[in-house]
């Protein structure tokens, strides 16, 4: 059997892969918490939420007084992210494109990539696009946190 190297174009759906799930919503501040600690980002810093899904820790990113861009190749979690961003009454940046293809240049104090949203390409060579436009995505000094099960 042949995997189809785009799986992911279909697979992340809130019918079937929900990681905006009320469990995983209530864990969200305490787990954006640890992350921000861990990454000593403070208010007003830059963050890049890779692969943000709907938008649970980006929220509370920027509910600390960050200035977010969430970054997803789902619309419709993006749908979602800007929906929970609205009523948190908090202002996220959200960008749609594929995780090998980031365009940005030393834009971020730090970059996340949560939830274990890294591995899923068939090819070594897409995830190391991935590590290398994060990494330029980063300002000198910059930190890039992945959080993999």
């Amino acid at each position: 059997m042949k995997a189809n190297e785009e799986w992911h174009n279909g697979f992340f759906k809130n019918s079937f892969y929900n990681p905006a799930s009320p469990a995983a919503v209530e864990k969200a501040p305490s787990e954006a918490a640890f992350v921000l600690k861990q990454l000593k980002l403070e208010k007003g810093g830059a963050l890049l939420d890779l692969c943000c899904g709907p938008g649970r820790h980006a929220v509370e990113f920027a509910k600390k007084g960050l200035a977010v861009t969430g970054y997803d190749f789902s619309a419709e979690y993006l749908a979602e992210a800007a929906a929970r961003a609205k009523k948190k009454r908090v202002a996220l940046r959200l960008v749609r494109g594929d995780m090998r293809r980031l365009k940005f240049r030393a834009e971020f104090d730090a970059a996340v990539n949560l939830f274990t949203s890294f591995g899923y390409f068939l090819k070594f060579s897409d995830d190391l696009k991935t590590l290398k436009g994060a990494a330029r995505a980063l300002k000198p000094g910059g930190r890039f946190l992945i959080d993999i099960i």
